[in-house]
């Protein structure tokens, strides 16, 4: 909803970036970027807390319950990146998605600045 806490706290994003050398296009640009960002990454929790509410299936009963699958079904010579990722425990290891996503955003709009 638009009211005066959104437009104040756009304006303060805005002025963070005022003065930076970068064109009123890219001020624009780079806010917008940075709210898709974060509306993006926030998406996939927030739905998966909806389908646990709707089907009483948690996300960790979910997948538990197709671990069989990859044993059985998943073609590896496919998959050959896929596979050598799951078995080097590359997805046992995930770090904060969002924080890596938003440092690589923010690191690309610090280069456009110089």
């Amino acid at each position: 909803m638009l009211g005066p806490n959104v437009i104040g706290g756009s304006a303060a994003v805005l002025q963070a970036l005022d003065g930076t050398g970068l064109t009123p296009a890219q001020i624009l640009g780079a806010v917008n970027l940075i709210d898709a960002y974060v509306r993006g990454a926030v998406r996939r929790p927030v739905e998966a807390a909806e389908a646990e509410r709707v089907s009483g299936v948690s996300t960790e009963e979910w997948w538990g319950a197709r671990a069989g699958f990859w044993d059985t079904y998943f073609d590896q010579a496919r998959f050959p990146l896929i596979t050598r990722l799951w078995n080097v425990g590359a997805y046992d290891e995930l770090g904060d998605d969002f924080e890596f996503g938003l440092q690589r955003v923010l690191d690309g709009i610090a280069a456009m600045i110089g």
